[in-house]
């Protein structure tokens, strides 16, 4: 090539880098300092790859600053200084180097924890930690800070620049370890990213799907996307815990394993200001409380690992494998670090923290009370379980006994003032209040056990006051065999464990109190409701007024407060066209304007949910006020003569509420969309209402349900929203019992859903596990009141059915046995109704156990309602 050529080729390269490398530099440096500020923020600082990516930008700025700036003054000078002087030779190649090297190790560090914190593995992602990081960026830069001392020591000024010796040994090792870097670094983002790729596929298919995995139907013209079984049940958050600086809020939720046929419980940690969160496990089991220690740096909980924790029903006791060690976990949010505490084969079924973070207390089922040599695996009925009380001391994992009681325990605390351990009883069988009781023991004397409540209803949710002087708790109503007893809505009660007396909360309140939690002032805030909203109130002492706090339109199911900072909560909110999320404020005065910290649900936001209306009506009868849901197919809110389908609620004492819920048991909106309007009518015996219209349903638990449901659905259709000649009814628990009993009552119906309802009301008493609510219901023992229990048993009356009904049971339920559904079937089939029945495998009454049973559950409910919900199909039989 010509010299002129070269020349001029040489001169462009020279303007080049004078004119190009300052702008290089100048983004360059600006980029990187910006990517230090923003990662370098407070609430980014709890971030593992923001430290990573800190110190990829502190590389890069000495490596651009190195290079870029070494060019420009050679460029602009002509005299490239590197050439003869030693100092300044070496002194830029050690930059280079290390500073280069260190950029591709943080790359490396960057794809390797992006893989672990998308792992299913929880033990694998609780690995991306602060503290690890820290090592690996302290280690790493030690490492390659000697390991690049070869670079000033090899590197020499020549002729042509600084640079190791053409034709040298060290120039064959420069060459040799620039090629084994970069492959490997290579190597190590690409496989991590494929790693890391997948592992967000997998995380995908798990998650919500509006487009690929939800019900798609056709409503005339337009198309509507809605939620289906398998996708719903990944919105609910089933309890919080707010710490008690309220810095940190753990939250438990659930989400269907679709390959494992199993469900998922996850506790998450979050931070509140950083708005941060962290898997702690996806095996927690939900039946002990995970509790904060008293100074909020520690928390314990439970894992769902073994059939032991999870079988502790009366029927499994005999089978439980002794051999299996049971674990508390207790998680430190100073340092990320977990401890686990060996139990042996003790069954933890209550802990509570000691006065300090230094110990726990535990109740453990006494296995060992009955000789098995004796009766092998035969259970002596009724089975009367006891209890160990253990202390441990974590700091030197030594466990010692505390006391037997004759009693299977539900809640545990201690109190530090009293120096006390309060604890609630509990049973598999309820059918004596006396094993439903709260209960008080001195540790000064352990044998000392004292009864703190002598009344019927079931007492749940205990917490201690800041004084440690009270326990509060809620009663839910179960009834008495003894004695008539109201039955009334969920109330809030304290219990002084000086005296001894009993106050109750919020006694102005003519709602139902879904639960509580104690304010920083000793005061509580309650969820209370009224009518089909669950909003927020507050009250000081039990003396004065409780007050409304003005919140958005809808429930808030859960909530928890901080006993340290003044107004801060967190809580859960839900309405009709908003799915639940998570919410912290530290200003109760500002509930308005909270803002989610959590956000797994915002995909909802993009559906066209069916719209709601509240609707009321008379009962012709006695004129009581009634009100219930509409839930209108897309884009035919407020049409009318609409095909309906008719869900009630179970319970009696639950209601339906202004909430998006969309699960196998509250499936309104999936029935929406598939064209029908949906009525939930809260019914005489449903919360809400005041006590009095609970009661109400008490003798007749069944005819006046009845009357108020049927009296709605004739205004629905006078009122001209309802095609009277499409009708549908169904409901699940107490819901299926109505549905089994009003198609005995009436042929208006072309569909029903029966789910886990009785039908002979005899045998149901004899093998509920609830005998005493439902000796309350209706009024007392079958051979007292024989009649009551025949006249409202719907297999009397099934030669008036005509209607086609579908039958859903657990194959393990107790609550409502599932032999009721096998003889509702077998009668159908007999009277030659069309009928179809599912049992589900492992199943008790609510459907915990495999994802896929309500998944097929309303998938198969939703056809039979197309089958024969828009024409009646059987005639009066000869």
């Amino acid at each position: 090539m010509d010299l002129s050529v070269l020349k001029q080729i040489s001169q462009i390269q020279v303007q080049i880098i004078r004119y190009e490398e300052p702008v290089i530099l100048v983004l360059g440096n600006l980029g990187n300092v910006a990517n230090i500020l923003i990662f370098g923020r407070r609430d980014l600082r709890k971030n593992v790859c923001s430290w990573y990516f800190i110190c990829l930008s502190l590389s890069h700025l000495i490596l651009l600053d190195l290079v870029c700036l070494s060019r420009i003054i050679i460029t602009s000078t002509g005299d490239n200084v590197f050439q003869y002087i030693s100092s300044l030779c070496k002194f830029r190649a050690y930059g280079f180097e290390l500073s280069f090297n260190l950029a591709r190790y943080f790359l490396c560090l960057v794809s390797i924890d992006r893989w672990m914190i998308t792992s299913s593995s929880a033990r694998l992602r609780q690995q991306s930690s602060i503290r690890l990081s820290q090592w690996l960026i302290i280690t790493g830069v030690i490492f390659w800070a000697i390991f690049s001392m070869h670079a000033p020591i090899g590197y020499q000024p020549t002729a042509l620049d600084c640079t190791a010796p053409l034709g040298s040994n060290y120039a064959f090792f420069v060459s040799i370890e620039s090629i084994v870097i970069s492959m490997g670094t290579m190597v190590i983002i690409s496989v991590f990213s494929v790693l890391t790729v997948f592992n967000l596929h997998s995380r995908v298919n798990r998650q919500i799907h509006p487009t690929a995995t939800n019900i798609s139907i056709h409503i005339e013209t337009q198309q509507t996307i809605m939620p289906n079984a398998q996708t719903a049940q990944q919105l609910f958050k089933r309890n919080m815990h707010l710490s008690p600086n309220g810095e940190y809020l753990l939250i438990n939720t659930r989400r269907p394993l679709w390959n494992s046929n199993s469900f998922e419980n996850n506790l998450w940690l979050y931070q509140t200001v950083e708005r941060q969160q962290k898997l702690i496990t996806d095996k927690l089991f939900a039946g002990i409380k995970y509790t904060w220690s008293p100074s909020g740096k520690w928390f314990f909980f439970v894992l769902k690992n073994n059939s032991a924790v999870n079988n502790l029903k009366f029927q499994y006791l005999s089978k439980i494998d002794l051999n299996v060690e049971q674990n508390i976990y207790l998680y430190s949010t100073e340092n990320d670090e977990i401890k686990s505490i060996s139990l042996g084969n003790d069954i933890p079924i209550a802990i509570t923290w000691s006065q300090d973070d230094s110990s726990l207390y535990y109740a453990t089922i006494n296995l060992n009370s009955t000789d098995n040599s004796k009766w092998n695996d035969i259970i002596q009925y009724p089975l009367n379980p006891t209890c160990i009380i253990r202390h441990i001391n974590i700091d030197i994992m030594l466990i010692t006994d505390i006391a037997n009681v004759p009693f299977l325990i539900g809640e545990l605390l201690y109190s530090s003032i009293e120096e006390k351990l309060i604890f609630s009883t509990r049973s598999y069988i309820v059918d004596d209040i006396d094993i439903l009781q709260i209960y008080s023991m001195d540790l000064k004397t352990v044998s000392s056990i004292i009864k703190l409540t002598n009344d019927s209803p079931l007492k749940q949710n205990l917490q201690l006051s800041l004084d440690k002087k009270k326990v509060l708790f809620l009663t839910v109503p179960t009834g008495s065999m003894n004695e008539r007893a109201n039955l009334t809505q969920q109330r809030l009660y304290s219990i002084d464990l000086t005296n001894g007396s009993i106050e109750r909360w919020v006694a102005d309140f003519q709602g139902n109190v879904i639960s509580y939690t104690i304010k920083s002032d000793g005061g509580v805030y309650i969820l209370g409701q009224l009518g089909i909203t669950v909003q927020i109130y507050s009250q000081i002492t039990p003396k004065n007024k409780s007050i409304l706090h003005n919140g958005w339109n809808g429930s808030y199911p859960l909530i928890s407060s901080s006993t340290t900072l003044v107004n801060s909560i967190a809580f859960v909110f839900t309405s009709f066209s908003k799915a639940e999320e998570a919410y912290f404020i530290t200003d109760i005065n500002q509930l308005k304007s909270a803002v989610p910290i959590t956000n797994e649900n915002n995909e909802y936001d993009q559906i066209n949910l069916p719209e709601c209306q509240v609707y009321q009506w008379k009962n012709n009868e006695d004129n009581q006020t009634i009100e219930g849901i509409l839930h209108y197919p897309p884009g035919k809110f407020q049409k009318k003569n609409l095909p309906l389908l008719v869900l009630i609620h179970g319970g009696p004492g639950s209601a339906s509420l202004n909430c998006f819920l969309g699960d196998w048991y509250n499936w309104a909106p999936m029935a929406a969309a598939e064209g029908w309007l949906v009525f939930e009518p809260n019914y005489r015996g449903s919360t809400g209402y005041g006590d009095q219209f609970t009661d109400e349903i008490r003798y007749q638990a069944l005819i006046r349900p009845q009357k108020d449901i049927l009296s709605g659905i004739d205004h629905l259709i006078s009122d001209g929203i309802v095609d009277k000649t499409k009708l549908t009814i169904g409901g699940y628990s107490y819901g299926g019992i109505l549905t089994n009993w009003i198609i005995t009552q009436t042929n208006r119906f072309n569909a029903a859903l029966s789910g886990a309802g009785s039908i002979e009301q005899v045998s149901f008493w004899g093998m509920t596990d609830m005998p005493i609510y439902i000796g309350e219901l209706f009024g007392g023992f079958p051979w007292e009141i024989p009649e009551t229990y025949q006249s409202q048993s719907p297999i009397y009356y099934f030669d008036q059915v005509r209607t086609p009904t579908h039958i859903v049971a657990g194959d393990i339920d107790i609550r409502v046995p599932f032999s009721q559904s096998l003889m509702l079937e077998r009668a159908f089939r007999f009277l030659g109704i069309p009928v179809k029945l599912l049992l589900l495998p492992n199943e008790e009454h609510v459907l915990y156990k495999n994802p896929w049973h309500g998944k097929i559950k309303v998938r198969e409910e939703i056809e039979w309602l197309r089958l024969y919900g828009y024409n009646s199909t059987i005639k009066d039989r000869k």
